[in-house]
């Protein structure tokens, strides 16, 4: 009998680690729960490039934990 795998809890399980969240708040300034690459200095810069504004709508797909989806709702006035 075949088992169930639950990749996405598994995996953002060890993000929530504490050696993790200290090593983000190092690497970018501010732990979003993010698991690429980016700083929130480039989120920004992707948030001004699309041009939201309390009146857009945003459809995340995938996109991780969400904590970058989440800080863009925030700074921008957008509902995810």
């Amino acid at each position: 009998m075949a088992s169930d795998v639950d990749l996405y809890d598994t995996h953002y399980a060890h993000l929530a680690a504490i050696a993790q969240t200290d090593v983000r708040r190092e690497t970018y300034d501010e732990d979003l729960g993010q698991s690429s690459w980016i700083t929130l200095a480039e989120a920004r810069e992707w948030f001004r490039l699309l041009r939201l504004d309390a009146d857009s709508r945003v459809l995340e797909v995938g996109c991780g934990s969400g904590g970058i989806t989440r800080r863009l709702a925030a700074e921008t006035g957008t509902v995810s």
